[in-house]
């Protein structure tokens, strides 16, 4: 069990674990409180497994940088960090209190006004980044955080970001590692992650603009190494398979946002912010829910009916 031995644990002597409240590839995320202050915090600690490992360690401490390097207030602050005397390491974060995106794209409670705001928001925090070399190169709907009442964008996981340009360090890729998450990943990151730059993360924001706003990602897959191969090699499916009546704006909007072809992209974040602020979604996109999401027109017998989970829209028959 992940929270099995933590609760309770004093970290370093100052900071009391109370919970886990996240897990991830590198590490855990704690809920805790300074042992003298009672401020509480979020701790992200190093998997035992990897603590050996000198890259690991390296872009775990990367993160420990990377938001007061970038100093934009979208991304979660980095409080403190260190080495416990059991060889330990951590990173402590203000606590965050929230949801991330997945939960209400998962729930379809995203309206297209939301759509644009949380993008928006997003895109300004991916400018400040790309701006000071920082390439996040992990961007999905898991690593954004919207937080407190009025749910701000805040950017999580600065693991595996990648440093250009003389940045704090130097990028850490060796030739031929992929990192990411395929449903979200570039054309590039599979053939070529040392030549990762911004557009990576600009590709991975249009996929999430096309989930939020289509409910579906826009390449279809049943298998990691299918999803692979159809970002490699596959255009992606248009927005009006899944929106019919999505405005032609909104079609080129996504035509240059998923170009495999990195020349045919956004050039930076500005531009496809100012481009998406731009296009009129209003009302007028309304996606059909995913097979995995549909509901029935009429009442059922069985909260989730055998029947129910076809990818056409019908009524579900009564006792069914």
């Amino acid at each position: 069990m992940v929270q099995a031995g933590w609760p309770g644990r004093i970290i370093d002597g100052r900071y009391a674990v109370e919970s886990v409240i996240g897990a991830g590839g590198m590490g855990l995320v704690l809920k805790a409180h300074h042992k003298f202050t009672g401020a509480e915090v979020a701790l992200k600690v190093l998997k035992p497994e990897l603590e050996l490992d000198p890259e690991i360690q390296m872009r775990f401490l990367d993160e420990a940088r990377a938001p007061n390097a970038i100093g934009h207030p979208g991304i979660v602050s980095v409080l403190d960090a260190g080495k416990a005397p059991d060889g330990l390491l951590y990173l402590v974060m203000e606590l965050l209190v929230g949801r991330q995106l997945r939960i209400p794209m998962a729930r379809g409670e995203l309206r297209p006004g939301d759509v644009r705001r949380i993008m928006i928001e997003l895109f300004d925090v991916l400018g400040a980044a790309h701006s000071r070399g920082f390439v996040h190169r992990d961007l999905k709907p898991e690593n954004v955080f919207l937080a407190g009442p009025s749910a701000s964008v805040k950017l999580l996981d600065f693991g595996i970001a990648k440093v250009l340009d003389g940045g704090l360090s130097r990028a850490r890729t060796a030739a031929g590692a992929t990192l990411g998450t395929p449903a979200y990943m570039a054309p590039e990151q599979f053939h070529d992650p040392s030549g990762v730059d911004a557009r990576a993360d600009l590709w991975a924001a249009g996929v999430m603009t096309f989930e939020m706003l289509a409910g579906r990602l826009p390449f279809r897959a049943d298998t990691t190494e299918a999803m692979l191969i159809a970002i490699a090699t596959r255009e992606p499916d248009p927005i009006r398979v899944h929106v019919p009546n999505a405005p032609p704006a909104l079609e080129a909007f996504f035509a240059r946002a998923l170009c495999r072809d990195r020349a045919g992209r956004f050039a930076t974040a500005i531009e496809m912010a100012q481009a998406f602020a731009a296009l009129p979604l209003g009302t007028a996109v309304s996606p059909t829910p995913p097979p995995e999401l549909h509901r029935c027109r009429s009442p059922c017998t069985r909260a989730r009916p055998p029947r129910c989970r076809s990818p056409r829209p019908r009524p579900c028959p009564r006792g069914a």
